[in-house]
């Protein structure tokens, strides 16, 4: 195993000032530090993380925290974390959080394992996110929330949510669809209500119905059952704009099953854009929400805290984009 003694000896310096360049300490020469360097890259040294961390007291090593994988949105977003923070050297280092769990107990415990910060990309339901401004919070850890709500004095990296909601509903409006009904998502989700807002307003502003509104669960199950329950109540619902790409998944299946056709009958839009949707039949029209680049923005966001304790907290909302496809033709 190659050692920082055969770093230096190849470079001809000193284990200390070795120790200096890969620790990124400014008092080393130019010269030395190239030197090091090529060393470095000759030898093909790892350098021990842990102990370098007990050294320097920075573990280059950000904390996420999450409930499930399986939710692609979360999956995109933890590629994008873990993007980032290789492109800095750093690495991340991902935990999950049940219901049963205590959200400031899981950041006592976090804040025992030297991580420089915290992303906290736990969807906030209901009451989930009150612990925010309590006085026990461990402070010490700066922390960026991806899929919560703004609040004062806390870091928010988020998707529009409403202007892709917006967006959805004008198109399906400037088609001349006048009956359009929303499977939301699960009734408590801060971002299924941002986007159950956003429809009733642009609905409203047009002068149309915002009645036609029923509870999904962002699963296909959740979209079959809601479609079927709104073709029952609203038996002349011309278009429906679904929660998210898989309650869409479900609503269609519905139709399918009852003999209905996508877009001819009714149309249908999502939202999220994950890959699968260029399969579904019809290709689904949707919201573009790039998760990877709230992943991304949240390493940046974190990188401004630490090299700043000044940067002032606020929320940056990541623009969405609506992808036409055949699932929602002209009226």
């Amino acid at each position: 195993m190659v050692t920082i003694k055969d770093v230096a000896k190849r470079a001809h310096v000193s284990i200390g000032t070795a120790s200096q360049v890969l620790t990124n300490k400014p008092t080393v020469t130019e010269e030395n530090r190239q030197r090091v360097l090529r060393a470095v890259e000759e030898l093909g040294y790892q350098p021990n993380l842990i102990a370098q961390s007990l050294v320097t007291g920075h573990s280059r090593t950000f904390d996420v925290v999450a409930i499930t994988l399986e939710n692609p949105a979360l999956m995109k977003m933890v590629s994008g974390i873990d993007r980032e923070c290789r492109r800095h050297g750093y690495s991340s280092r991902l935990s999950t959080l049940t219901t049963k769990d205590s959200a400031i107990e899981h950041l006592r415990v976090l804040s025992h394992r030297r991580g420089e910060g915290i992303i906290w990309a736990v969807p906030e339901i209901g009451n989930s996110h009150e612990w925010i401004n309590s006085a026990r919070r461990p402070g010490s850890i700066p922390i960026v929330f991806t899929l919560a709500a703004p609040r004062k004095n806390t870091h928010v990296i988020s998707i529009d949510n409403r202007m892709g909601a917006h967006l959805a509903t004008e198109h399906l409006i400037e088609h001349g669809y006048q009956r359009i009904g929303h499977i939301v998502g699960p009734p408590d989700s801060w971002e299924a209500k941002e986007r159950r807002m956003a429809w009733e307003q642009t609905l409203n502003k047009a002068g149309l119905d915002s009645s036609r509104c029923l509870d999904g669960n962002w699963q296909p199950d959740g979209g079959d059952r809601a479609m079927r329950e709104m073709l029952a109540r609203w038996p002349d619902t011309q278009a429906v704009f679904c929660g998210n790409d898989l309650t869409a998944l479900g609503a269609m299946h519905a139709l399918s099953v009852m003999g209905y056709r996508v877009p001819e009958d009714i149309a249908l839009i999502g939202f999220d854009d994950h890959d699968p949707v260029d399969y579904y039949q019809p290709p689904l029209t949707t919201v573009h929400a790039d998760f990877d680049l709230v992943g991304e923005m949240a390493v940046r966001e974190l990188f401004e805290i630490i090299a700043s304790p000044d940067h002032q907290p606020g929320i940056h909302a990541v623009p969405t984009r609506l992808v036409v496809r055949k699932s929602c033709g002209c009226h």
